[in-house]
């Protein structure tokens, strides 16, 4: 399971990161309007740290791109840099397509606080 949340943690996350250069016009007005739900993002503590640093960027209405992520991240603390590169290399995928891995990461952290809730009983 940790593999397949890592797999669609950092299509979800790439597809923010690139929005400004591999995307139509339509689905760059999608991603600008979407507000990436954070909290969801936990495979590595990289994927933690764009996330959250996506989200930030949007609160603040800042353009989000692999390059204003990275220097956010890196003026608060530490990136994994083989992670982050490794993140990046990765082909973005349209709004929709981006909105089913998300459904799909949704369930699986239900299903995980699920398996929690049974492995404490």
């Amino acid at each position: 399971m940790d593999n397949y949340r890592l797999e669609i943690e950092e299509l979800i996350l790439v597809s923010f990161l690139n929005q400004d250069i591999c995307m139509n016009e339509l689905d760059k007005m999608e991603y600008e309007d979407f507000k990436l739900p954070y909290n969801l993002f936990n495979a590595t503590r990289t994927n933690k740290l764009v996330a959250k640093a996506i989200f930030n960027l949007q609160e603040e209405n800042k353009p989000v791109s692999d390059l204003t992520v990275h220097h956010y991240i890196t003026e608060i603390t530490y990136v994994n840099q083989d992670e982050y590169i490794n993140l990046i290399s990765k082909l973005p995928v349209t709004f929709d397509t981006m909105q089913k891995y998300l459904d799909m990461l949704i369930k699986i952290s239900s299903d995980e606080e699920k398996l929690e809730i049974l492995r404490s009983l």
